[in-house]
């Protein structure tokens, strides 16, 4: 079992090591990309950047990408409370809603990607 488990895991890292090589002109089938599974992505790939040079360009264009659509003073949308708002991230460039869930896995990713840095 723990075999299957670490070539399912090989797979997958291998996966997204492909999609963030591309430069990121890969992106969800509806053609956005996602913040959600950028930030996965790079918590996936940020212990792996001592590994590869491609593997740290990947890294860093994703949490460029991050940044540019974190929520920061000034720029919330209108539909949000800035209260609660500033700092968050959205789902996706054209949806300007946040969740918890979504901030929390971007702002782990780009605190874990900044440790190796």
């Amino acid at each position: 079992m723990a075999l299957e488990f670490q070539r399912s895991r090989d797979n997958v890292l291998a996966e997204m090591k492909r999609h963030w090589a591309a430069g990121h002109r890969k992106s969800v089938p509806l053609g956005v990309v996602e913040v959600a599974l950028t930030a996965i992505t790079i918590e996936a790939l940020a212990p792996l950047v001592v590994v590869s040079a491609r593997t740290r360009a990947a890294v860093a264009r994703a949490c460029r990408f991050l940044e540019r659509w974190q929520f920061r003073p000034g720029c919330v949308p209108a539909a949000l409370d800035p209260a609660y708002a500033e700092g968050a991230f959205p789902l996706s460039p054209i949806a300007s809603f946040s969740r918890g869930d979504v901030t929390a896995h971007a702002a782990l990713a780009l605190h874990r990607a900044s440790l190796d840095r």
